[in-house]
């Protein structure tokens, strides 16, 4: 019994201590550092416009009676395939399976895709060994020699309204870089606002998307 007792003493002491040091004050949220991702398009929402923009800088040419290709390239049939995952080789059975339902095509393919796994490529090779037609072409946009470089980082302009009133947005400080290699400061002084100001922050990248962070002092 005496082993017992001291046992839940011990444990009542470790559980007791553990509270106690788990019982830190955190920094304020207003002080903490904050992330924000700007223009980190969601191409799983934003298919169409992602066909879109690949296809102008491939050069495709559209085929917008043709419900599953994309348009052509050549003499070749293009497929975008979504750009929120890598091409799979569950994307190349899709293919194949419209390739069964059109017996008389016998056009090459053009995929393209963000990346691709190991599986689909090697099943690629194996397609293009084992079939004189619609073989099977590809242009990963990451790395494509002739193709890549859909990605671009391009500079963004930084805006500051020391005084937003929550309509006009009115510049008192903007930060551009003036060449594309730079990027903006981040840190800047402003005379100090009235108290009770917001202080609204706005991010514009090279296509004119907006994000404002606002701040009340």
């Amino acid at each position: 019994m005496v082993m017992q007792d001291q046992a839940e003493a011990l444990t009542k002491n470790k559980q007791g201590k553990l509270a106690i040091d788990t019982e830190i004050e955190s920094t304020p949220p207003q002080l903490s550092f904050s992330t924000w991702r700007v223009n980190d398009y969601d191409l799983a929402i934003q298919h169409n416009e992602a066909v879109r923009l690949a296809c102008e800088h491939i050069g495709v040419t559209r085929s917008r009676a043709d419900g599953y290709f994309d348009g052509t390239l050549g003499r070749r049939l293009v497929k975008i395939v979504p750009f929120n995952h890598p091409l799979t080789p569950l994307d190349l059975e899709d293919l194949m399976q419209e390739l069964k339902r059109r017996p008389e095509e016998e056009r090459d393919i053009t995929l393209v895709s963000l990346g691709v796994e190991l599986k689909a490529r090697s099943a690629i090779e194996e397609h293009n060994r084992n079939r004189p037609i619609n073989k099977v072409h590809l242009i990963e946009l990451r790395t494509d020699p002739k193709y890549g470089g859909f990605f671009k980082h391009e500079p963004l302009t930084v805006n500051i309204d020391s005084n937003y009133d929550g309509e006009v947005f009115k510049v008192a400080l903007s930060d551009t870089p003036t060449r594309k290699q730079d990027l903006v400061v981040g840190s800047y002084e402003l005379p100090a606002p009235p108290a009770g100001a917001t202080v609204a922050v706005k991010v514009i990248d090279m296509l004119g998307e907006e994000a404002v962070v606002t701040q009340s002092i």
